[in-house]
């Protein structure tokens, strides 16, 4: 926000206006503040080409002369530039335009290296996260702990909350929640403890999931948990405070084997976007290899005790023989 205001400002500056704006995306800035400019820029797009207005009558303080310049990245329009004067103040010179232009090329620009800054800077957070979950997941072979483990780390660096889902070839099982906040975090254990999520059919984003095999990306919902009930509708009672803005689920896979699911959710802020989509997809295959990682290595402890009781069974029985023997031997 900082940036957009020296931006506007400097525009007013280079073409001594008394009003200066800029539209970018859905925010909008003008320096200093001007209600009726802000109306304007409303109805913007119907001024474009047709020059300076004679004059702004409905706007308030009224508008004699309006100018601007579209921000443009090769063939991406990013937003425009405008300048605007009082009535009683004169119009916009050619001057005024070619260096109004200049200004909206160098903003271009660095609106493209912010957003390179930024795409970096996300990249290295996701790295990060990658790395750390790797770390998590080889540190344990419990199966509660790596779940855990998994649950901890990527809220709140990729998620407000996160549910964790077992496949035990019929139903989904519930296995771990994770809340930035404390409280609501032992909501959604309560909630999943007792909720049998609906698999069967052709709604509800675990039924998608499931009998998919394939990832869902919902970038905007209606705020509301996507959680089917029972009879198909949401379940709200059980789940107020936890509208969901935005929310990914993943299957977690052993090859075209289903062991569960991860679903991530955000309440507010940036919506989920395919980044985060892939992103999800690489936490959940790193999951499910730590969970089969800790069933095999389940399934070898119960082996080893399994062949010591059968050795301690055997040697037990052999023993009275074999003390007649050596008896006898004697």
């Amino acid at each position: 926000e900082a940036g957009l205001q020296t931006i506007t400002e400097q525009a007013t500056l280079r073409t001594q206006a008394d009003y200066g704006a800029l539209s970018l995306g859905d925010r909008i800035i003008v320096v200093p503040p001007c209600p009726g400019l802000e109306g304007v820029l409303a109805i913007a797009g119907e001024l474009e080409g047709r020059g300076q207005p004679a004059g702004l009558p409905f706007t308030d303080p009224p508008l004699s002369s309006l100018m601007g310049v579209p921000l443009l990245f090769g063939e991406e329009r990013l937003g425009r530039l405008y300048v605007a004067n009082k009535r009683d103040t004169a119009g916009f010179s050619p001057e005024d335009q070619h260096s109004l232009e200049m200004l909206a090329e160098r903003v271009c620009h660095a609106i493209q290296l912010a957003r390179l800054a930024e795409a970096q800077r996300r990249d290295r957070e996701r790295l990060q996260l990658l790395s750390d979950t790797g770390r998590a997941l080889a540190s344990t072979l419990d199966p509660a702990e790596t779940l855990a483990s998994a649950a901890r780390l990527v809220v709140p660096a990729l998620a407000d909350w996160a549910v964790l889902h077992l496949w035990n070839g019929e139903q989904l099982q519930f296995a771990c929640a994770a809340h930035k906040d404390p409280a609501k975090e032992e909501q959604l254990r309560h909630f999943h403890a007792t909720f049998e999520p609906l698999v069967h059919g052709p709604r509800g984003l675990f039924a998608q999931v499931v009998n998919t095999i394939a990832p869902v990306l919902v970038a905007q919902s209606a705020h509301q948990h996507p959680v089917e009930g029972v009879d198909g509708q949401p379940i709200e009672d059980e789940l107020r405070g936890l509208e969901v803005a935005s929310c990914v689920g993943v299957p977690l896979l052993l090859g075209k084997r289903l062991v569960g699911t991860l679903f991530l959710h955000r309440g507010a802020g940036a919506p989920y976007d395919a980044r985060d989509l892939t992103l999800a997809q690489e936490l959940a295959f790193r999951l499910a290899l730590a969970l089969d990682h800790a069933r095999l290595y389940q399934e070898a402890q119960a082996a080893v005790r399994s062949r010591d009781n059968v050795m301690a069974i055997v040697s037990h029985d052999l023993r009275n023989p074999l003390n007649a023997i050596a008896l006898n031997l004697s």
